[in-house]
């Protein structure tokens, strides 16, 4: 069987989907989350579980970011703030930097979501937030 040019040459793997159900204390289903994760696989073949980490920390639905770094093909967007609402990616302060330069934007969009994070070259380098109202502190190591 062949793989495709974006797998054989290292890109992102599909890992798995799961369904993610939250109740409240009552009972009733506040929301259901459906997460596709991908990993992406290193020259020698090897998954790297940083980038499923970063892919899966993304999707969550109540998602605060103070700020990060993230990167989508050749932009390096830098964020002070971020939140994920009705399948959008919401950043502010942002500076983008790109092969001919830099720029700024009081707001930076990207709608829907799962577009960046299923582009090839999407990753997650660092952020700092809450997620799922526990705080965390995640930096991508570079290999």
């Amino acid at each position: 069987m062949l793989m495709p040019a974006a797998q054989a040459a290292g890109m992102l793997a599909r890992y798995k989907d799961y369904r993610e159900r939250v109740f409240d204390s009552q009972g009733q289903l506040q929301y259901q989350l459906i997460t596709r994760e991908y990993l992406q696989r290193m020259p020698s073949g090897r998954p790297s579980l940083s980038s499923l980490f970063a892919l899966r920390e993304m999707q969550r639905e109540s998602l605060q970011l103070k700020q990060g770094t993230l990167m989508v093909d050749a932009a390096i967007v830098h964020f002070q703030h971020g939140y994920y609402q009705d399948g959008q990616l919401m950043m502010g302060g942002t500076e983008v930097t790109l092969p001919e330069g830099r720029l700024h934007a009081a707001f930076l969009r990207f709608d829907p979501v799962h577009q960046v994070l299923d582009a090839p070259r999407a990753m997650l380098l660092s952020f700092s937030g809450d997620v799922l109202g526990q705080y965390r502190n995640y930096h991508r190591p570079l290999r």
